[in-house]
């Protein structure tokens, strides 16, 4: 929560790059709930202690993730 409070909220561009991921990547996290934006007005933004844990513990598969759900 410090940290959040030290850097606020990271954009999605700031987030896939500090990932190194792309988009596609970045919204299949967001499917199987290994990242969870935050919702402001219409707008995403995302945690940086939740894109910190995945840079550490990585993505867990994506494989089977498609638009529009699970395959």
């Amino acid at each position: 929560m410090e940290n959040e409070e030290k850097r606020g909220l990271a954009h999605p561009a700031e987030a896939r790059g500090f990932l190194g991921v792309s988009g596609p990547t970045l919204w299949r996290a967001e499917q199987i709930g290994a990242l969870v934006p935050v919702r402001l007005g219409r707008h995403l933004r995302y945690r940086w202690a939740d894109l910190e844990r995945v840079a550490r513990e990585g993505l867990p598969s994506l494989a089977g993730v498609k638009k529009g759900g699970v395959a």
